[in-house]
């Protein structure tokens, strides 16, 4: 059936679709529709009223909410499921259990098995006005043998959504793609804080109005002398520049590249290459981020705040960066480094982000340790560096990952060596 055909309403679509969930189930096991009886937890339905509003978008066209398989996950994607309704919207929710799936699509898989678990998988991208994930990791769990198997998974899956995605967004049938976090007990531990304070801590942080952050990230970006205003957006300035902190020291460029400021708002006053309005969002947000000229990056990157990829954790890394691809790699499992980014174009400069811009996130910086999820971790230390796929936010690289490596103050002799941005040529 196709679903995107002119004449469908959004209801019908929602009506013709689920039964394309339910034959999805099929293909991983035990996805499960959420109880229409469940109701969220006030501070959640709270939380989720300021997500939607400063997303301002979801009242139009159809919006498909995938749930991480957690009670906050499900606690989440329900209060927003009930928003989107109540502004007028329709939506779909349905439970994806990320280590149940994947480990029965992973183990003693075959290409074929995991082709059709992809088609199925990139269906449901496809039906979406607005793609929204209400996430939480917890750790991956998978096994040994599924492990094996999981390069597989990603060079199938991820570059086509990765690339269906983005081609939604410049037909113009993708109107919103949203990942709204949902705190985890799993986080609260990594960085020893009771989960009660955590949850209530990161709660508040998600319930920031837009304008605050945009304000500030604004002011923030023209500080570093890097950016400029232009008509209707933050452009990077002509020159080179070099970034140093911590055991990271590099050069960049950035002449004419977009800054983007993560502002949990479709729309804000920042545009795509093509001059299509930004609809890419964080929950909670406070991060602004360039995709650098890709070959002009040259120096060093240094961290040793943990890096969790799908299949284990750096706990250190290091490597050059030459004509901006990542080189002379030393890491704490160099094995694993080179199992995740197999390929050339994944260790390609794909964003230079400066996080820092949630005040309500603040009580993270002065622990100073990593939660251990992307999402929020970006938002805390002062800097952070990606390597693969960067096609999404201006840049010129096409890849199968993108992979955020957040970057401390504090090197490796324990020295603190703050965030300096000089242009040098």
């Amino acid at each position: 059936m196709d679903f995107l055909s002119k004449p469908y309403s959004a209801k019908e679509l929602k009506r013709d679709l689920t039964p394309a969930l339910e034959e999805y189930s099929k293909d991983a096991p035990k996805l499960a529709a959420i109880n229409p009886d469940f109701t969220p937890r006030e501070d959640y339905l709270e939380t989720a009223k300021v997500v939607v509003q400063n997303i301002g978008v979801l009242e139009n066209g159809l919006n498909i909410i995938r749930v991480y398989p957690s009670t906050n996950s499900i606690e989440m994607g329900v209060a927003v499921n009930h928003w989107v309704n109540q502004i007028g919207g329709n939506s779909i929710l349905f439970l994806f259990p990320m280590d149940e799936a994947l480990e029965a699509i992973l183990t003693d898989a075959t290409k074929e098995k995991i082709e059709v678990f992809a088609k199925n998988y990139l269906a449901a991208i496809q039906q979406a006005s607005h793609w929204t994930i209400t996430y939480g990791a917890k750790g991956y769990s998978l096994s040994e043998n599924a492990k094996k198997n999981y390069p597989i998974y990603n060079q199938i899956l991820s570059p086509q959504a990765s690339k269906l995605l983005n081609r939604k967004i410049e037909d113009g049938s993708l109107m919103s793609w949203n990942m709204i976090y949902a705190p985890q007990p799993y986080s609260a531990n990594k960085i020893g804080m009771v989960f009660s304070e955590y949850e209530s801590k990161i709660l508040e942080a998600m319930r920031v109005k837009t304008d605050e952050i945009l304000r500030k990230e604004t002011q923030e970006a023209l500080a570093t002398y890097a950016f400029q205003k232009s008509e209707t957006q933050l452009v990077g300035k002509d020159g080179i520049f070099e970034l140093e902190i911590g055991d990271t020291k590099f050069e960049f460029q950035v002449a004419g590249r977009q800054i983007f400021r993560d502002v949990g708002r479709v729309g804000t006053d920042t545009y795509l290459k093509n001059g299509m309005p930004d609809i890419i969002t964080n929950n909670p947000c406070g991060e602004f981020f360039v995709a650098p000229i890709e070959s002009s990056v040259n120096g060093q990157l240094g961290t040793n705040v943990p890096s969790e990829l799908p299949a284990g954790v750096l706990t250190r890394t290091y490597f050059k960066f030459e004509d901006g691809i990542a080189v002379s790699i030393d890491t704490s499992n160099n094995e694993l480094f080179e199992k995740t980014f197999d390929e050339k174009s994944t260790r390609v400069i794909a964003e230079i982000g400066r996080g820092g811009q949630n005040e309500k996130l603040s009580f993270l910086q002065e622990i100073g340790k990593p939660t251990g999820d992307t999402l929020i971790d970006e938002k805390v230390f002062p800097l952070h560096v990606a390597i693969g796929e960067n096609t999404h936010m201006g840049g010129q690289n096409e890849a199968k990952i993108h992979h955020d490596f957040s970057i401390s103050e504090i090197n490796s002799s324990g020295e603190i060596v703050p965030l300096r941005i000089r242009k040098i040529a």
